[in-house]
């Protein structure tokens, strides 16, 4: 089996309102407790997966006149920023 190498990042959450200072991602059973938006040294398969985590959020829509209209749009949206060092 080969052996992964670390990187350096800084992981930072989209989700601005629950005001989150960790992340927890499991990968292949191992599960890891992160710090957002400090520097850390993860591996490249947990990266992988903070890319891939997403969320889903419900936006109003408006017509031309800027109402509300009757429905709402659901949208996935990414859950992390990994921004590599």
């Amino acid at each position: 089996m080969a052996v992964s190498t670390k990187s350096k990042v800084i992981v930072r959450s989209f989700d601005r309102e629950n005001d989150e200072n960790e992340a927890f991602v499991s990968v292949n059973g191992d599960t890891y407790q992160i710090k957002l938006g400090e520097e850390v040294e993860i591996k490249p398969e947990v990266i992988e997966a903070l890319k891939h985590a997403s969320m889903t959020i419900y936006v109003n829509e408006f017509d031309d006149r800027g109402m509300p209209t009757k429905g709402t749009k659901e949208k996935v949206i990414p859950r992390y920023l990994v921004e590599k060092i």
